[in-house]
C-alpha cells in the first residue's frame, strides 16, 4: 500500500540506511527525534542493495532474506509530518509518482515486540549493476567497505 491523502495512522517506521541511529545526519537527530519517541532493532524480509551514498531495499520472496535496521514508533499526531518530510528527503515527489527513486509502502517487520505493520521505502529503480548487500546491514557493509578501502589506499 502507498501513501495518499487518506492514508493509514500506522505508528512505525522501519529504517536500514542513512536513517539509522548510528548514522549522524541532522534529519536523523532533528525531524526523527521531534517526530518519533523509540526506537528498537528490526529486520525485514527483503534484499539491501548499494545505491552509492545510501542503500535500497528491495521486496524478496525468498524467506532467507533479510534487512537489518531500526524501527522508530511515531509520536501520536506527527505521522503526517514526519512522513511528508521523510517523502522529500527520499525524493519522492508525489505519493502517486510511479517513476520515483523510491516508494514508500505498509510492509511487516519483526522486532522484540513481534511482528508489526511499518511504513519503509522501497527502492524503486531497476537494480542491474548494482552491488547487493549480502549481509542486509547497511552499517556493518559500510563498516567494512572503508575499511577495506582504506587498506587498500596504505
Amino acid at each position: 500500500m502507498t501513501n495518499s491523502d487518506s492514508q493509514p495512522e500506522i505508528e512505525y517506521l522501519f529504517v536500514y540506511g542513512t536513517l539509522r541511529t548510528d548514522i549522524s545526519r541532522p534529519v536523523n537527530s532533528d525531524l526523527l527525534g521531534e517526530t518519533t519517541d523509540r526506537v528498537e532493532k528490526a529486520t525485514m524480509q527483503a534484499a539491501l542493495y548499494d545505491i552509492g551514498e545510501y542503500p535500497g531495499l528491495i521486496l524478496s520472496a525468498d524467506p532467507s532474506d533479510r534487512v537489518i535496521g531500526e524501527v522508530f514508533h511515531i509520536k501520536p499526531g506527527q505521522t503526517k509530518r514526519l512522513l511528508d518530510q521523510l517523502d522529500r528527503y527520499e525524493g519522492m515527489s508525489s505519493a502517486n509518482d510511479v517513476r520515483g527513486q523510491y516508494r514508500r509502502e505498509i510492509r511487516e517487520v519483526n522486532c522484540n515486540d513481534g511482528r508489526l505493520s511499518a511504513w519503509v521505502y522501497v527502492y524503486n529503480w531497476p537494480i542491474e549493476n548494482l552491488v547487493r548487500i549480502d549481509s542486509g546491514d547497511y552499517l556493518q557493509y559500510l563498516r567494512s567497505k572503508y575499511r577495506d578501502q582504506f587498506t587498500h589506499n596504505l
